[in-house]
């Protein structure tokens, strides 16, 4: 499958791991130059369109991208209700809309995942 996106991502794709080109077509293109950042750096592949379940193990809420291990999840929408759900339940939580929010969590995972 062809990664849409800037044409300077090729040269990097060798080392890849394919799941990473997986997340591509499974997430929204909010979130891609986030995935680029974190697959150039060999971090942890998140889980995309993760559902946090409740006490009751119904789903309460869901995430664009999250790394359960880490218990950080990643949201296009800040005003999302669903992270509410998920800061209740002692997860970390970003937007992704801003070149200052993808910095925080290229190093949020980078620093927690070594």
């Amino acid at each position: 499958a062809l990664l849409a996106g800037p044409p300077q991502t090729t040269q990097s794709e060798a080392g890849i791991d394919p799941a990473w080109n997986e997340l591509f077509e499974l997430t929204d293109r909010v979130v891609h130059e986030l995935l680029k950042r974190l697959a150039a750096q060999k971090a942890p592949v998140p889980e995309p369109g993760f559902e946090l379940l409740g006490p009751t193990g119904t789903i309460v809420a869901a995430a664009e991208l999250a790394w359960e291990t880490l218990r950080m999840a990643v949201f296009l929408d800040t005003d999302n209700h669903d992270i509410q759900a998920f800061t209740e339940q002692g997860w970390t939580v970003f937007g992704c809309s801003s070149p200052e929010e993808l910095t925080s969590i290229t190093s949020f995972i980078t620093s927690s995942a070594s």
